[in-house]
């Protein structure tokens, strides 16, 4: 769904995996990649700690709804809370 060419999308995960605020990750099958989600932690000004915001979520088209974008919003929750965000939102076009 992402109007975005590869070479771009190689540099900015390459880009991104070199920091301490943002994260990425693949769902994978016998077919291959089939999901992506990506997550940006931002500090807040007001308090401690950050908001979680998921920027990527991506499921191959056949296979929504089958519990992919679920599992990889998990592991995002996860690791935001690890990290002391007091919350985590999905930043929508």
């Amino acid at each position: 769904g992402y109007t975005v060419s590869e070479r771009t999308v190689r540099t900015n995960v390459r880009d991104l995996a070199n920091g301490q605020a943002d994260r990425a990750w693949v769902a994978e099958s016998q077919v291959g990649v089939v999901g992506l989600i990506s997550v940006h932690l931002t500090p807040l000004f007001h308090d401690t700690g950050f908001i979680g915001r998921v920027t990527s979520l991506v499921v191959h088209e056949p296979l929504r709804g089958s519990g992919i974008g679920s599992a990889l919003m998990q592991k995002v929750r996860d690791f935001c809370w690890q990290a002391g965000c007091d919350q985590v939102r999905l930043v929508q076009r």
